[in-house]
């Protein structure tokens, strides 16, 4: 006679779970209290200085900034309209300003 162990499938839900959240841990947005702390440990470049790069990389009309986390990196997400009438998103690593990735709508994501 076997007996049934309650917490005996514990670790495979774990897992389940885990493998289930991984895309959304991939990318996080952060809260006001997290981004404050990351400006004051000097992990983060304050917004101003990063949305300066973004204009002198791309000119336009700052839309929308985003702070969010890839994989442990941050980075502000950028969305910029061009005088042509394009939108440009660029991705600005938060530490460097430095431009990592760019796109605009007539490219596909």
């Amino acid at each position: 006679m076997s007996r049934l162990y309650p917490l005996q499938g514990l670790p495979t839900a774990a897992l389940g779970l885990l493998l289930l959240s991984a895309p959304v841990l991939a990318s996080e947005r952060l809260d006001h209290d997290t981004v404050k702390t990351l400006r004051e440990q000097g992990s983060i470049l304050p917004m101003e200085r990063v949305m300066a790069a973004a204009v002198a990389a791309q000119p336009g009309e700052l839309v929308e900034v985003e702070l969010e986390r890839d994989n442990g990196v941050y980075r502000y997400e950028i969305k910029i309209l061009a005088a042509d009438g394009r939108l440009h998103r660029l991705e600005l690593d938060a530490a460097t300003a430095e431009v990592v990735r760019r796109r605009d709508r007539s490219q596909r994501d």
